[in-house]
Formats: structure tokens, C-alpha cells, sequence
């Protein structure tokens, strides 16, 4: 038996190998990557009802595809701010008019907090998203042509 530091540390790490081996039926497999959307024996067929395959690919949401992103509801929260700096800049936006825009972007803020908050924006709070954010289109579009503005009659 060897009684030195260096034949302590080489029997230790033997013993972890030997248990590691041991283990190597129960440790979990490696989950598919990103691109590997085919998985036979899961219903690949476009009838079967559930599953993917060939001619039904894993939607584009969950862990690995960028899941909590809302790249669309920011281009569209920055358009809508653009036009209401166009309002405010050549009038047809009262101030007033401008705070209440202000809330309701606010609150498509928040809305947006609490959608990605666990980490995956579904495809119904990706709709519930974008209904808000037509509602807050549709209250620019009434505070640009109602005529409270500046040089619209205020």
C-alpha cells in the first residue's frame, strides 16, 4: 500500500473514475441542440397530432431560441414614440395629451415586464402584447387628429 500524498491522490481519483463509470447508465442525456428539431418515434407525422418532424418544426420560443426576446415590441414601442415626438413637434399633441400617451406606454412596459418574467414569452402573450400595443397606437392616432393641439384649435 502506498502511504505518500501522491498514492492517496492517485487512489482517489481511481475510486471517483471507477464510480463515475458505475453511474454512467442513470447521469441524464444531453438535451438536442437548437437545430435538431427531428426526433423520431415522437408522432413526426403531420396527422399524428402531437410532436415535430420534418414538416412541423419546434416552434420559436423555449430555452435556447432567444425565449424572453421581443425584438417586434421594442421596433413598434420605438415607432410609437417617434410618432408621438412628431405630434408633440409639430403640434397636433396637446401636453396633456402627451402624459396620458406616456402612461399607457408605461403600462405596455410593465405589461412586457410581467410577460417575460418566467423567462418565455409565449405565443398568446406575444398577441396579448401586441393588442396592447395597437391600443396605445390607436390612442396616438385619436390625439393626433382630434384637434387639441397647439395649432389645431387649443
Amino acid at each position: 500500500m502506498i502511504r505518500t500524498s501522491f498514492g492517496k491522490r492517485l487512489g482517489l481519483a481511481g475510486l471517483l473514475g471507477i464510480g463515475l463509470v458505475s453511474l454512467g447508465g442513470a447521469v441524464a442525456p444531453l438535451p438536442a441542440a437548437a437545430g435538431d428539431w427531428h426526433r423520431p418515434g415522437y408522432g413526426s407525422g403531420y396527422g399524428s397530432g402531437y410532436g415535430y418532424g420534418y414538416d412541423r418544426p419546434r416552434p420559436p420560443y423555449g430555452p435556447g431560441w432567444g425565449h424572453a426576446a421581443t425584438p417586434g415590441l421594442d421596433r413598434h414601442r420605438w415607432r410609437q414614440e417617434q410618432w408621438q415626438r412628431y405630434g408633440e413637434a409639430t403640434g397636433r399633441i396637446a401636453p396633456w395629451e402627451s402624459r396620458r400617451i406616456d402612461r399607457a406606454q408605461a403600462g405596455l412596459a410593465r405589461h412586457e415586464a410581467w410577460a417575460r418574467a418566467d423567462g418565455i414569452v409565449t405565443p398568446h402573450e406575444r398577441w396579448e402584447l401586441r393588442e396592447h400595443a395597437r391600443r396605445v397606437d390607436d390612442l396616438i392616432a385619436r390625439s393626433m387628429r382630434n384637434g387639441y393641439g397647439y395649432r389645431h384649435g387649443w
